[in-house]
């Protein structure tokens, strides 16, 4: 997949992102994200596993499923494709685009 926000900064050089939406009831082993995130915030501890969108820059990252153990107000940077419904306890959980 090619990088899904070509056109836009990264998170981490300041920019707001340019719309927010709860990701809790599109959680889904299967299907991926109606729309893909450049970061999720935790609104409720918990554990959560995102695919990541394949992208140039996040060689590491690179499509692969990661679990996160994750606290309250904490940030995981994108892109995200997907949310996976299995192992899911966070919630609250919003994906920024």
């Amino acid at each position: 997949m090619a990088d899904p926000f070509p056109d836009k900064t990264s998170l981490s050089s300041g920019t707001a992102p340019i719309g927010a939406y709860v990701l809790d009831d599109h959680a889904s082993d299967t299907v991926d994200l109606p729309v893909p995130v450049r970061a999720i915030r935790v609104g409720a501890d918990g554990d959560f596993t995102v695919t990541h969108a394949a992208s140039d820059v996040h060689e590491v990252i690179n499509g692969n499923e990661i679990t996160y153990t994750a606290v309250a107000g904490e940030v995981i940077r994108g892109p995200i494709v997907r949310l996976h419904a299995t192992g899911l306890t966070a919630t609250d959980l919003v994906g920024y685009v």
